[in-house]
């Protein structure tokens, strides 16, 4: 099949969450399809990676959008209804460009990455097509308000709204709607439609096993430009490491991690930032603190940690979106009180924290090693094609 794949940002490198999706799905639509890739960039340095991409694709566009141009967009659409993030990444012209790419390249499928892409839908075509929601981005709206000082407030409480309206009626333009987790499309009540998918990530199972004696070390993994993810890490310096310091080390790794750097050396915090091989250092720590109390969708951070059979204490929405038991298959906390507790008991016992990694590790191994994610993919392409065949 010939797949037109249309991302918003360049899928490489995967350093954040919806690039390191759309990178793994990339390569494996690659594999049995023909992949033709639309994406947007703001910075030449960005054009670097065309070449990495074009090794898996037929052809390979890079539609430069100006940072400056698509704020003054945002600011044009503050009365208007559209959410702001489909303002900030809609390019007029580059709709005409698609379909055109389209009828030229007889395109099959079409492939776009989360709903800031869905307003690039060309009319008239027959080709089948995919809307990769991905998270549920409203729900992590909403979730954020209470973290936000008054004017953010004011100003996400409004692209909330606007954003649950679009993202419960959209999806009525495509053929299938792919989540990375079913709790969100539960969120948004429509659980009960044919026309949904939950297709998560795959994961590397670390085939190295555990060492569960004490290294004195806590670790978070994350992209550090990500709002939810500082979050996260004051939260753990300002509120938990006061009471592990000089015991344990908290360990912030990630990329772009200039807006965290002012941690380093507050409470036995180091800053690390990117890392070569990040099971490696999974494998060396104790625990994986992700306190993520506004996320949506699965946070990728927390499978590879559990697929190191590394003790993960995160919170219940955390736990939801992954269908883990907390107990069992990680350790859940509500807030600084109930954390610390938790901490306590996983520091202080080896077994314990042997009995949840190894239970995380299980829980991963079962629901998203790479192979299971990879086929499931697969049989939905092939679907896809059926049914543009059968429609045809």
């Amino acid at each position: 099949m010939n797949i037109l794949f249309i991302t918003s940002r360049p899928p490489y490198p995967p350093n954040r969450g919806d690039k390191l999706r759309t990178n793994m799905f990339l390569k494996i639509f690659s594999r049995e399809h023909n992949v033709f890739l639309f994406t947007f960039y703001e910075n030449n340095q960005e054009l670097e990676y065309k070449a990495v991409v074009e090794e898996f694709c037929q052809k390979v566009w890079f539609e430069k959008q100006s940072k400056i141009g698509s704020f003054f967009k945002v600011l044009c659409n503050i009365f208007g209804s559209r959410p702001s993030q489909i303002a900030y990444y809609y390019k007029p012209g580059a709709k005409k460009k698609i379909k055109n790419i389209v009828i030229e390249n007889k395109i099959e499928i079409i492939y776009f990455h989360l709903i800031r892409t869905a307003y690039y839908l060309p009319e008239g075509i027959k080709a089948h097509k995919i809307l990769d929601y991905t998270d549920c981005i409203s729900r992590e709206y909403q979730r954020s308000l209470k973290f936000r000082p008054f004017f953010s407030k004011l100003f996400y409480q409004e692209e909330a709204r606007r954003m649950r309206k679009c993202e419960k009626n959209i999806w009525k333009k495509f053929d299938d709607n792919w989540f990375i987790t079913g709790d969100d499309i539960k969120s948004l009540g429509l659980d009960d439609y044919k026309y949904f998918s939950v297709i998560p990530n795959p994961v590397r199972i670390c085939a190295e096993s555990k060492n569960y004696s004490l290294f004195n070390r806590l670790v978070f993994v994350g992209n550090m430009s990500v709002p939810h993810n500082i979050q996260a890490v004051e939260f753990c310096v300002q509120e938990i490491m006061p009471e592990f310091a000089g015991k344990s080390r908290f360990d912030i790794i990630g990329a772009n991690p200039e807006k965290v750097k002012k941690m380093h050396g507050i409470n036995s915090t180091r800053v690390l930032g990117f890392v070569d091989d990040l099971y490696h250092e999974l494998l060396n720590s104790d625990v994986f603190l992700a306190p993520m109390f506004y996320s949506a969708g699965i946070q990728n951070k927390v499978l590879e940690a559990m697929a190191c059979g590394l003790p993960v204490l995160t919170t219940q929405a955390v736990a939801d979106s992954i269908s883990a038991t907390p107990g069992k298959h990680l350790l859940t906390a509500s807030d600084k009180n109930d954390f610390s507790r938790q901490l306590y008991l996983l520091l202080a016992d080896k077994n314990y924290r042997q009995d949840i990694g190894l239970a995380g590790k299980e829980l991963i191994t079962r629901q998203y090693e790479q192979s299971i994610i990879e086929t499931h993919i697969s049989e939905k392409l092939d679907l896809s094609a059926l049914r543009k065949k059968n429609s045809g």
